[in-house]
């Protein structure tokens, strides 16, 4: 995973798979597996609490997971070299935020 170093809070992580494209926050995406229904979606920063909502992590905080937990849990998983190289959260347009594996992921 290339990333720009930048304080927690503005962390900005740039994924790459086999020369496919770079994705950041805010960059909108389609999936291979999803192609033949033409969904797209919007890729999330991994410290974006919707990225959370629904996740074991935070099932404690039901939909409203706290943005200062969400940003430490992020944290300590990049501590621990867990984190987000293979999967990145994208808000579909059909309404759902699933953590896609960044293979499949193209811009749209």
């Amino acid at each position: 995973m290339s990333q720009i170093r930048l304080p927690l809070r503005e962390q900005v992580p740039l994924f790459t798979v086999n020369n496919r494209a770079k994705f950041a926050p805010g960059d909108r995406v389609g999936a291979d597996f999803r192609e033949p229904h033409g969904h797209r979606g919007t890729v999330l920063d991994a410290c974006d609490p919707k990225a959370w909502v629904g996740t074991i992590a935070f099932a404690h905080q039901g939909d409203n997971p706290d943005p200062a937990e969400v940003r430490a849990h992020v944290a300590r998983q990049r501590e621990r070299n867990m984190g987000f190289d293979n999967c990145i959260p994208v808000a579909w347009d059909f309404g759902r935020v699933y953590w896609e594996r960044v293979e499949s992921l193209f811009k749209a």
